[in-house]
């Protein structure tokens, strides 16, 4: 028996820790890229929270992100990009503007703009991100160093004594190598 069955057997299926566990699985079948398995999982979790813990709960809203993951990967783009704005405008009121996990989904969302080829969209979110990012992480943060990789691989940022174009030359040799090496 493991651990979500477990969990639902003993503690019941509405429990924080079997809801929690089932995230954790939701998780694991990203990170193996069984996305079939995660979206089934993702929505049942997300209806348990918001049943259980409200629509503006904090683990609510990271169920919705899951779910907005395994759309990208099994290529349903628009109702991901219409989670990842429901996202970012429930982080924003919960969370507030620079909280890093609210960054996280400004970086999301601009990206799927660009895939979707909305890319006037996607720049203008991606650098006030990338803003926001510099002010409340700092410039060497993982999360600062993405969307920057982001704006110049979008060919931005390159105009010469621009802010990031100074950032970027400055940290490409530092830590670029470091950040991309855990990918």
């Amino acid at each position: 028996m493991g651990v979500l069955a477990l969990r639902q057997e003993v503690l019941g299926e509405k429990h924080p820790d079997t809801i929690r566990s089932m995230a954790a699985l939701v998780s694991t079948y990203h990170a193996q890229g069984r996305f079939d398995k995660s979206g089934k999982i993702a929505t049942e979790a997300l209806a348990l929270r918001r049943d259980v813990l409200g629509d503006k709960h904090p683990d609510t809203i990271e169920s919705m992100a899951d779910i907005a993951l395994t759309y990208d990967q099994q290529g349903r783009y628009d109702e991901a990009e219409k989670i990842k704005a429901e996202v970012l405008a429930l982080r924003r009121d919960v969370l507030g503007e620079k909280h890093p996990n609210t960054l996280q989904a400004m970086h999301n969302l601009a990206v799927s703009w660009n895939n979707l080829q909305r890319c006037p969209e996607a720049l203008a979110m991606m650098q006030e991100c990338f803003q926001l990012q510099c002010e409340a992480l700092g410039e060497t943060h993982p999360f600062t160093c993405g969307s920057l990789h982001y704006l110049d691989s979008w060919g931005l940022g390159r105009e010469k004594g621009s802010r990031m174009s100074r950032m970027f030359g400055r940290m490409a040799y530092r830590v670029k190598p470091r950040f991309y090496s855990n990918r």
